[in-house]
């Protein structure tokens, strides 16, 4: 049990890489699920810019959840993370990245939507290189509880994590699950370790939860955030 901690430790500091023991992996056959209830965690002001920014929006519904990261530019850019539902007779649900633009006389547009899929969320090895945003991008320290992950999905982390050090994982969202033999959640974290400069950014989590209810994390990857704030 200590060599597989140790182990996966190693992955998560040096590499930030895929971490897929046997067993999870065989299992794993079953379709990934956007979870499209993930509910709103914006302050007060970002909702009212948020709302402005889609107003005017047709066929498709989107709900923001997180406020990703912001950048002062002629004004403030906001990148929103979103659940988006399609105004259709049999709905289909996907996250997505919307960057909107407040100028510096309050009017407020929309400038791009990226697609952020749970499939296949773009990342990086390097946790120090992803640890900031070029182009004056900042993080945002808000939503940082995890009051919005579904009860299962917290203690599933919690239970995978519990014997993993030198990081510690705070689940921001749940972004989807996979029913196969138990479940796969599928999270996005804030993740910070615990080395002498606290470094803190998002990562992409995976935790297996066989039908007996023991629980690994099988994936911990640093999210690529820039890969998402293009514009």
């Amino acid at each position: 049990m200590k060599k597989m901690v140790a182990a996966l430790l190693l992955a998560v500091i040096l590499t930030i890489g895929t971490v897929l023991p046997a067993a999870a992996a065989e299992t794993a056959v079953g379709a990934w699920a956007d979870n499209h209830k993930a509910g709103s965690y914006l302050t007060a002001s970002e909702k009212k810019i948020f709302n402005k920014a889609v107003k005017d929006l047709v066929g498709v519904v989107y709900t923001p959840v997180l406020t990703l990261g912001k950048q002062v530019v002629s004004g403030t850019n906001y990148a929103f993370l979103c659940t988006a539902q399609t105004v259709t007779a049999s709905p289909s649900y996907s996250w997505k990245v919307l960057i909107v633009n407040r100028s510096v006389k309050g009017k407020v547009k929309l400038v791009k939507v990226n697609s952020f899929s749970i499939k296949s969320v773009k990342t990086r090895k390097n946790v120090y290189k992803a640890s900031t945003v070029p182009g004056a991008w900042s993080y945002s320290k808000e939503g940082t509880s995890s009051k919005g992950v579904p009860t299962a999905a917290k203690r599933a982390l919690k239970k995978a994590t519990k014997q993993l050090t030198g990081i510690s994982l705070t689940a921001l969202a749940l972004l989807g699950k996979q029913v196969v033999a138990g479940t796969n959640y599928r999270l996005l974290c804030r993740g910070t370790l615990t080395d002498q400069f606290a470094t803190s950014c998002l990562y992409v989590a995976d935790v297996y939860q066989n039908p007996a209810g023991d629980c690994e994390l099988v994936l911990c990857e640093v999210v690529n955030l820039p890969r998402y704030l293009k514009y």
